[in-house]
């Protein structure tokens, strides 16, 4: 059985939101998500988090976009 689902929710110490899409199949979870906020400065987050069976971890990457930086991990 495959679930997907959407979320947004406000985030006040940044002042800012995060939005992520997520879909649960069997023990595997795939989801990737954004966010942006305006404390310290303006900045936006985007991810992507896959899971194997049995929830293990393994991150696709994350992009930060950051006044004057900007920075791929993964």
């Amino acid at each position: 059985m495959t679930t997907a689902r959407v979320l947004t929710w406000e985030v006040m110490a940044s002042r800012g939101y995060e939005t992520a899409w997520a879909v649960l199949s069997g023990d595997a979870l795939r989801a990737r998500g954004r966010a942006v906020g305006t404390v310290p400065e303006p900045y936006w987050i985007s991810y992507v988090l896959d899971t194997a069976d049995g929830l293990l971890f393994d991150a696709d990457g994350f992009v930060v976009d950051y006044p004057e930086l900007a920075t791929r991990l993964g």
